[in-house]
């Protein structure tokens, strides 16, 4: 086979001209029944949304319900189908002045391919644009070390762990807090 058109020369190549093309848009109520699809289990339930649905059903509907707030700036990406591909919400938390990065997930078969980590960047530079917030948060369970990698790539720290956070397959786990400073505004 011609090494110039091999695949695992051509899928970075392929990944990063879809990425360029992509738009960080607002929440579609169309994306619920697809975003659902992708949370198989309780497991998976609990990696991606903590326990914001803790003891209340998960499904399109109380996923509509939950993206209407008003402190949550839900987004995505889509695919060049149209279809979901990124998700992830900005959350204010004007008393605290910060922002919360939650709820990022990409689709299941798209998975380390950089989305994430592109769509999170995307997210990084609206955060900016939205007040006079001084920083970005998020958490993310300690044995997520792709998670980790990702916003630590980004600029992100952890600034501390809250132990035995999060209970999955009958197990504790800690939950890592992150933190990403903006640089203070000129005066």
């Amino acid at each position: 086979m011609n090494k110039l058109f091999s695949m695992d020369r051509l899928i970075p190549v392929i990944t990063k001209l879809v990425t360029q093309s992509l738009k960080t848009n607002p929440f579609l109520s169309d994306w619920t029944t697809e975003l659902c699809n992708w949370i198989q289990n309780q497991k998976d339930l609990v990696y991606w949304s903590g326990n914001t649905f803790s003891g209340k059903p998960f499904n399109p509907r109380s996923l509509k319900l939950h993206c209407l707030q008003k402190n949550i700036s839900p987004m995505g990406w889509l695919d060049q189908e149209g279809k979901l591909l990124v998700y992830g919400e900005i959350v204010k938390k004007p008393n605290c002045n910060r922002l919360n990065f939650c709820r990022i997930i990409v689709r299941p078969n798209q998975r380390d391919q950089g989305y994430g980590k592109k769509f999170c960047k995307s997210l990084i530079e609206i955060s900016q644009k939205l007040g006079n917030y001084r920083s970005i948060r998020l958490n993310v369970l300690s044995n997520n070390k792709p998670a980790i990698s990702c916003y630590a790539s980004l600029g992100f720290e952890i600034i501390g762990t809250l132990p035995n956070a999060r209970r999955i397959d009958n197990k504790n786990h800690d939950l890592m807090i992150m933190s990403l400073n903006f640089p203070l505004a000129k005066e």
